[in-house]
């Protein structure tokens, strides 16, 4: 039996241009509606077969996306990719800006000149993951760091970052960092 809860969540999430049709947002919309008026939970096989195709086929593409943005994301915060002038300048839009735990703005030049030099040795613990979807091409991700240089000044943020699809891939095009 499928919840109130999840269809809600569901619901919250699929936007008609998000590789869904409108019907199985109304489908879910008058499930939800029915099983509120009645007093039950509604159940799976209140989707007809077309649309619970849908919403599988939507779930996955969403899933896909994330588990991408996730990806990116991380390898963002490994030595190897930090240090790589190459690998940043792929990673980041050209019209990119940051807003550090300093509360400096960075740009895209900025961090390709100053990010691959930085000789400290720092490190990131990261938690409290989620992705937000607010088109087919725009994801946002939030999540908690622990960092710490050369290990010790641990600083704990939480942080955004705004990522656009582009015809090469995704590229991050904003970040915050706001110390805790």
């Amino acid at each position: 039996m499928i919840r109130e809860a999840h269809l809600s969540v569901l619901l919250s999430k699929l936007r008609p241009d998000q590789h869904t049709s409108f019907g199985v947002m109304k489908t879910i919309e008058r499930t939800l509606t029915v099983s509120r008026h009645s007093g039950t939970e509604p159940t799976w096989p209140a989707l007809t077969t077309k649309y619970r195709h849908d919403l599988h086929t939507s779930i996955n593409f969403m899933d896909d996306i994330a588990n991408t943005i996730k990806e990116l994301e991380l390898s963002l915060l490994k030595p190897e990719i930090r240090s790589s002038k190459e690998a940043l300048d792929e990673l980041l839009a050209d019209d990119f800006v940051e807003f550090g735990t300093s509360g400096n703005k960075y740009t895209k030049a900025d961090i390709l000149e100053r990010l691959p030099n930085t000789l400290e040795k720092v490190e990131y613990t990261v938690s409290d993951f989620s992705i937000e979807m607010p088109s087919e091409d725009v994801a946002i991700a939030t999540f908690k760091t622990e960092r710490t240089i050369d290990g010790k000044d641990k600083v704990i943020s939480q942080r955004s970052s705004h990522w656009r699809k582009t015809d090469s891939g995704w590229q991050m095009f904003f970040h915050e960092a706001i110390k805790k």
